[in-house]
């Protein structure tokens, strides 16, 4: 009942909130996710448990409601880079282990922020101005810390990860996009707050990571 209580506004930010800082589920949680959601805390005839086009399952229990994560990607399902640390560029396309595909594409600022609305686990956009000196892509390093979207503090990439529930067999292999100073993205790790999209973005990055055809 209190969730209803709440204006369309403030349900959404309380919903993504809770989704990032709670759940830290690989799938970001997406407007059309939410909204998802929010028909269901306001359809009396709610079934007592479902799952979300995301695959975030949800139940009511006593008027409360849970949230539970998505099963866990299998190994082959995770983007992995195993070359050196190596300088990339915009429009740069790059093989992965697997048949995986890494895509660097520049954007306008416009374009970005009409499109970062709906993220998803594999398809990013960054801010082209946050990013400092070079970019380079490579793996894990020791000591890596990270700003996740959404938070304002660095923690060890390490916990990040582990709270993600990213396999430990693939966690040194996953590729890491970063500049002189940061990592500004990992793939399934979301964005660096930092480098997120905001209304003063004049240009953009588009990162996406192609699964191998099948």
């Amino acid at each position: 009942d209190w969730l209803r209580s709440l204006s369309p506004a403030l349900l959404r930010r309380v919903l993504r909130r809770w989704i990032m800082a709670h759940l830290q589920s690989p799938m970001p949680p997406t407007s059309r996710h939410i909204e998802e959601i929010i028909t269901k805390i306001h359809t009396l005839e709610t079934p007592p448990r479902w799952t979300t086009q995301g695959g975030i399952n949800l139940h009511f229990k006593h008027g409360v409601l849970h949230m539970a994560l998505p099963p866990r990607l299998e190994v082959h399902h995770w983007p992995r880079w195993e070359g050196e640390e190596r300088t990339v560029s915009p429009g740069d396309e790059i093989d992965l282990i697997g048949g995986w595909r890494l895509i660097l594409s520049p954007i306008s600022g416009e374009d970005a922020r009409a499109r970062f609305k709906d993220p998803d686990i594999w398809h990013s956009f960054i801010d082209a101005d946050s990013i400092v000196g070079e970019l380079t892509l490579r793996t894990r390093q020791k000591g890596d810390t990270f700003i996740a979207f959404g938070h304002t503090h660095p923690r060890p990439l390490r916990l990040h990860m582990s709270d993600l529930r990213i396999p430990r067999c693939v966690r040194g292999q996953l590729p890491l996009l970063c500049d002189d100073e940061k990592i500004l993205w990992g793939a399934g790790c979301r964005i660096a707050d930092t480098a997120k999209i905001t209304r003063k973005t004049k240009s953009a990055l588009e990162i996406r990571v192609i699964p191998p055809a099948t």
